[in-house]
């Protein structure tokens, strides 16, 4: 099973079981860097509108 998150700009909304979790950050840097040091590890990007960066996290 997999948390899933999405990195906006400065904020990260995350995605699991439990429901949703959201985080803000200073910076896009700084929300990107986090998420790493944390263990998450990105499998998606997009650029559209704003630049969105996916993240997934093995949990179970």
């Amino acid at each position: 099973m997999w948390k899933l998150a999405v990195v906006q700009g400065p904020n990260v909304t995350m995605y699991d079981a439990s429901g949703v979790q959201r985080k803000q950050f200073s910076d896009f840097q700084t929300a990107i860097s986090a998420m790493l040091k944390d263990g998450w590890e990105p499998f998606s990007a997009d650029s559209g509108n704003a630049v969105m960066v996916w993240f997934r996290l093995r949990v179970g």
